[in-house]
């Protein structure tokens, strides 16, 4: 029954704080149990493990987006986009993101 009650705020902030010092995303919530934690804890597994960060030079002129040195041209059609890998990015949301513009 343990598993299935609601947690106090204090246990609730105890974990947080652990989660914290261990470097991991994630918040719990009022009306948590440990048994909502463990599934939300388990879903998320494979993309704590895999959280890479990095700075990467960019530079986005009209006709290309050059990123580390690789140029991607621009292809104009309905939306700005580029061509990564086989796959279509929209230059015009990276850049937004990127550059908050």
């Amino acid at each position: 029954t343990l598993l299935y009650k609601e947690l106090s705020s204090a246990k609730r902030t105890a974990i947080d704080k652990a989660l914290d010092e261990a470097g991991l995303p994630g918040r719990t919530k009022a009306g948590d149990t440990f048994s909502t934690i463990k599934q939300r804890w388990s879903s998320m597994r494979g993309s704590s493990e895999g959280v890479r960060t990095g700075s990467v030079q960019v530079t986005f002129t009209d006709e290309c987006v050059v990123i580390e040195g690789k140029r991607y041209t621009v292809n104009t059609g309905k939306y700005r986009r580029i061509r990564v890998d086989g796959s279509w990015v929209r230059a015009d949301v990276l850049e937004r993101l990127l550059l908050g513009q």
